[in-house]
């Protein structure tokens, strides 16, 4: 059974500067109209946070997965989630010559992490994706972009459509291993 911990519009004025906890913590929500989506399911360890556009043609999405590796249950679903990133790896073109390496959108803070480990990912026509791995002694956490193809392949120079600004969310995630959620 799925559990809604928190949703809102990081632009409301109730909402929150940051979100999480000691070691997962999202800050700057306020600067970018997002929806922020904090799920459960209770036959699951891990939590899934979203971050997407409020406006669905502006497209991109944020999702991360939060898995407590100190029990097995945790462990397996990190590895069955990750097993389906891994079956739509693929590489894709990134705007205005830049290159893709590990650092390519990854969190400013995640040296507590044993492991890290980025690749690029397509998902059916449209959606292009960057997945970060990060593993560690407590957890593993998945975090994963995923933006509208166009958005990634004309990079700037995209036309917004219906009028909306096409953006990517910008957030930091500061990671370690000893939050608890």
């Amino acid at each position: 059974m799925r559990k809604v911990i928190a949703e809102f519009l990081t632009t409301e004025s109730f909402a929150p500067k940051s979100y999480g906890d000691s070691g997962c913590m999202l800050t700057s929500l306020q600067e970018t109209a997002l929806v922020l989506r904090h799920e459960h399911y209770t036959q699951e360890l891990n939590h899934r946070i979203y971050l997407f556009a409020r406006d669905p043609e502006m497209g991109a999405q944020v999702f991360i997965y939060i898995y407590p590796t100190y029990k097995e249950k945790g462990r397996d679903e990190y590895k069955k989630d990750m097993e389906l990133y891994i079956k739509q790896q693929k590489k894709f073109r990134l705007p205005l010559g830049q290159s893709f390496d590990s650092s390519f959108l990854a969190p400013n803070k995640c040296s507590e992490f044993q492991s890290h480990n980025a690749f690029r990912t397509r998902d059916g026509k449209y959606r292009c994706r960057i997945v970060h791995s990060f593993i560690g002694i407590k957890r593993a956490v998945l975090l994963v972009y995923s933006l509208l193809r166009v958005c990634v392949v004309r990079g700037a120079g995209v036309k917004p459509l219906r009028g909306a600004k096409p953006h990517t969310p910008t957030v930091s995630l500061d990671c370690s291993t000893s939050c608890t959620l």
